[in-house]
């Protein structure tokens, strides 16, 4: 790539999902057995597939098509899951954009996966005449990938699934699921927190972690591209056959308190509300999403290089003035 064809690429971040997931990037999702690390995959593709506006209140950018290799579960538990995600999320079971690959189709290390994965994502293109936007491999490990030596030879062995997300600027996500370590088990703080593996091999551009603690989940996310780590927790149903998930909002001070700045000192940026209500980046941040999205607040300048993004109150607060009439 000559200087000349550098000045003119678009070097621009694309978001497929803001902040969680991008065109162009390999991550991973990882997390000990029952996590909900498929359930929330699924509930991913099926946001991006069907154009919903967010995700976990996280906004959804660049919606397409997804494509989900069921390598572990199968076709048929992955349809039951998304019927149940679809109920939740568009009111009924009739879905779209998301292709199913059902387990045993697919082998990551056979020497004709790249050619069968990239003519896979060319039918995609033209039955839905719109790129993939994600692919999610459901787990990695069922389906082929490397586990033996902790994730060391990944980017040995599946360094090819770079030149799939750039040839199709899409994101792959790699899920797998972390062995119940031992006790004495070296790493095991690694192992526990989910971002060993991949991630540990220098392979992921970005990660999720799942940890599940009772009927809670913690949900933390990085990407290299990312102005922020996402960490919150996240509140399953518990109910059979029914699937709905929220973000568990501990304390709604913070939320009143960004009002009342908001409306005592009019337009802010995210510092200055960290230094006046002590509070701390991640957190001020997502509150300002809620707000967002709850319609009390606006963005009115995004970020840009050195510019800062500016919030403020959707409508603007005007006092009443009552003028008495005279004789």
């Amino acid at each position: 790539m000559f200087p000349e064809e550098q000045h003119e690429l678009d070097t621009s971040v694309q978001w497929v999902i803001e902040g969680l997931i991008r065109k162009g990037a390999l991550i991973s999702i990882n997390g000990l057995p029952a996590a909900r690390k498929s359930w929330l995959a699924l509930d991913a593709a099926l946001c991006i597939g069907n154009g919903l506006d967010d995700f976990l209140g996280f906004e959804v950018q660049h919606p397409g098509p997804a494509l989900v290799v069921c390598a572990d579960d199968g076709a048929k538990t992955a349809v039951r899951r998304l019927r149940m995600i679809s109920r939740f999320r568009l009111g009924h079971e009739s879905y779209g954009g998301v292709v199913l690959v059902d387990r045993g189709q697919l082998n990551l290390q056979a020497r004709d996966a790249g050619l069968r994965l990239d003519n896979t994502l060319k039918m995609i293109h033209d039955r839905f005449d719109a790129p993939p936007a994600l692919v999610v491999v459901d787990t990695s490990s069922m389906a082929g990938a490397p586990t033996s030596d902790f994730g060391h030879s990944y980017p040995e062995k599946l360094r090819w699934l770079k030149m799939v997300t750039a040839t199709h600027d899409c994101c792959v996500a790699l899920v797998d699921h972390m062995s119940k370590p031992k006790e004495d088990a070296v790493q095991l703080d690694v192992r526990i927190s989910g971002w060993g593996g991949v991630l540990k091999a220098g392979m992921s551009e970005g990660a999720w972690s799942l940890e599940r603690q009772d009927s809670l989940v913690r949900f933390r996310a990085s990407d290299k591209e990312a102005t922020e780590a996402v960490d919150c927790w996240l509140s399953f149903s518990q109910a059979p056959n029914e699937y709905s998930v929220e973000v568990a909002d501990f304390d709604i001070g913070d939320r009143d308190d960004i009002k009342r700045y908001a409306q005592e000192h009019g337009d802010f940026e995210i510092k200055d509300v960290l230094g006046a209500l002590k509070l701390s980046d991640a957190t001020a941040r997502r509150r300002i999403r809620q707000l967002v999205k709850e319609g009390y607040l606006i963005q009115k300048q995004r970020a840009g290089g050195t510019r800062a993004a500016v919030y403020g109150l959707r409508f603007e607060v005007i006092e009443e003035v009552v003028v008495e009439e005279t004789a």
